[in-house]
């Protein structure tokens, strides 16, 4: 958790790149694939009240409970109450749903002397679903049963063996008991789950299905019955194409100032790019979900040399990494020597110079060199052939007569490595990586896939194939590194686990373990210091290199403040019910 000035710091960095000039060319208008096959029509008296983004990523569920993408907690956001990882451009915590969060300060955080600790939740009593049904404590406590059921698919669940009991004193009131501190005690529902659910909407659905099929119910993917307590209505929802949020008429904290958001979604990022030359998009949010940065970085250059106009670009800092996630249900990569060597034969510092003009920096850490918490002191890996081809021969893996490397049992020294599909700055970095990895004898067999595919079938699974998946890497304030790497969340494979690789280390959960009874912030700082140092030498992820987020949005187009990447450090979608128009 930083505090006020750190975060200061973390941010200050943040520039605006603005760019104005002509229109796109008839030719690439001509070939413009327009996915709803509607223009942007005239704008009638007064500012528009419709703002449209374009996606390269679709999300493959709404259900606050279990989703774990990036893009799908962005959009979930929009229609119901998550709080998990919401904040404001000052980096605090957000919950517009309860009168306040519990802190230590206000008294509503109670530490006692043998370490046992309570938290007071009111909610607000001017809640609704949309459906017009008040939300109050028993949907809250209902969604509780259903989380901390242990035949329900929620993956990793942090808090829970901590969580003492929970109590409903009165329709907007419950109280929370925790057998040890615990430093996120305030930062999900109770303590607990990312958002509530209606009762009355998904228990009969639950009684239908069971439990243990309960990301397979309707709720969050049927908009008909996707009732929310957001700014936002889930209108319509397009399979592989768009999705429509609509303005909550009845929202407690006022109705949003635009009338819809829609979500266009793209599987190449080509056609997304010729549509905003076009001028079918009005914007499109930073990666991981929106608009990667080596397209944005096209978008300025055509600004700038006259080609576009009517947009503006943004650049900032995110505590964000581009990673190869592994998968150690493959045997070969549980060996150190390999994932060392891996590193040592890629040329990331070429990558960074070559695709993007070294605008991002090569990663050492999941946190950049700019983060208050950043370890100086840590091992790195730099471009080494060499290096890579005496560790694979000390770890037993000979050249073989094609050139990829055997063990002694002649299997060969290959990965399946998937990203999402038409992502045209992944794909260049996969094409260049193979390539390099083949140098030293390692095989890259490239699988890319769409978004949502990749989400509903092989993220946090540990399914295999693939034995790496090229997503982004984030940590912050709550998906931290005890929730990423601890071995108690690691869950069965097939199930979605909070450790998304399946890497076990005893001293990674001492370390993490302290870490999350930690309530000191310097105490956690040293900790994470600590565990980057351990981590590193541990090679547990291959990191490409640190992000820079980027976005674009039409000019006249007012209050998208995006901090950081799609989940770091807040959530973009933290204040659409503010968006608006000038014209």
């Amino acid at each position: 958790m930083m505090d006020t000035r750190q975060q200061s710091q973390f941010i200050k960095g943040a520039s605006t790149n603005r760019r104005r000039a002509g229109w796109p060319i008839a030719a690439l208008i001509g070939a413009v694939f327009v996915v709803a096959g509607a223009w942007p029509g005239a704008a009638g008296p007064g500012p528009r009240r419709e703002v449209v983004f374009g996606n390269i990523q679709e999300p493959s569920s709404l259900n606050p409970l279990v989703i774990t993408g990036a893009v799908e907690k962005a959009l979930t956001v929009l229609y119901t109450a998550l709080v998990e990882n919401v904040k404001n451009d000052r980096l605090e915590p957000l919950n517009e749903y309860v009168e306040q969060v519990p802190t230590l300060r206000n008294g509503l955080w109670k530490v006692f002397p043998d370490g046992r600790m309570e938290l007071t939740w009111r909610l607000r009593r001017d809640l609704k679903w949309h459906d017009g049904r008040p939300l109050t404590a028993a949907d809250v406590l209902y969604t509780w049963e259903l989380w901390r059921n242990p035949q329900g698919p929620f993956g990793a669940r942090p808090t829970l063996p901590d969580i003492e009991s929970i109590r409903q004193v009165d329709d907007h009131t419950l109280l929370v008991r925790f057998r040890q501190p615990n430093a996120r005690a305030n930062l999900l529902w109770l303590g607990a789950f990312p958002a509530p659910v209606p009762r009355h909407v998904v228990e009969p659905m639950v009684r239908r299905t069971g439990i243990e099929r309960f990301a397979e119910i309707l709720y969050g993917q049927d908009p008909r019955v996707t009732v929310g307590v957001g700014p936002f209505i889930l209108k319509s929802w397009l399979r592989g194409n768009e999705m429509v949020f609509e303005a909550n008429p009845n929202y407690h904290l006022g109705r949003p100032a635009l009338d819809r958001v829609v979500f266009r979604f793209f599987s190449d990022i080509n056609t997304m790019v010729a549509n905003f030359m076009a001028g079918t998009l009005d914007a499109a949010s930073p990666a991981p979900g929106g608009i990667p940065l080596g397209q944005v970085m096209e978008i300025e250059t055509l600004l700038r040399q006259g080609r576009m106009q009517g947009y503006q670009v943004q650049f900032f800092p995110a505590p964000s990494s581009e990673a190869f996630f592994p998968n150690y249900e493959n045997l070969h990569l549980r060996d150190r020597r390999v994932r060392q060597a891996l590193l040592y034969a890629s040329d990331r510092e070429g990558i960074v110079q070559g695709v993007f003009r070294s605008r991002v920096p090569v990663a050492h850490s999941y946190l950049p060199s700019t983060h208050p918490w950043y370890l100086k002191e840590i091992r790195r890996y730099p471009y080494d052939p060499d290096r890579a081809r005496r560790l694979l021969e000390e770890a037993g893996w000979r050249a073989g007569p094609d050139g990829i490397r055997r063990n002694a049992a002649g299997e060969r020294l290959g990965f399946v490595v998937t990203s999402t599909a038409g992502d045209r700055t992944r794909e260049r970095i996969q094409q260049i990586l193979q390539a390099q990895w083949r140098e030293a004898g390692i095989e890259m067999v490239i699988d890319n896939k769409p978004a949502r595919v990749i989400l509903a079938e092989s993220w946090a699974t540990r399914r295999r194939p693939p034995d790496f998946i090229n997503f982004s890497e984030y940590v912050d304030d709550f998906t931290d590194i005890d929730l990423r790497f601890g071995s108690w969340n690691i869950r069965p494979v097939g199930q979605r686990s909070g450790n998304a690789t399946g890497f076990r280390s005893e001293e990674f959960d001492r370390i993490l373990r302290t870490y999350q009874r930690a309530l000191d912030l310097r105490e956690r700082m040293r900790l994470h210091q600590e565990f980057q140092r351990v981590w590193a030498e541990e090679a547990v992820m291959f990191l490409i290199y640190n992000q820079v987020g980027a976005a674009v949005w039409r000019e006249g187009f007012l209050g998208l403040r995006p901090l950081g990447l799609a989940q770091t450090p807040g959530y973009w979608t933290w204040n659409a019910r503010r968006w608006t128009w000038t014209r």
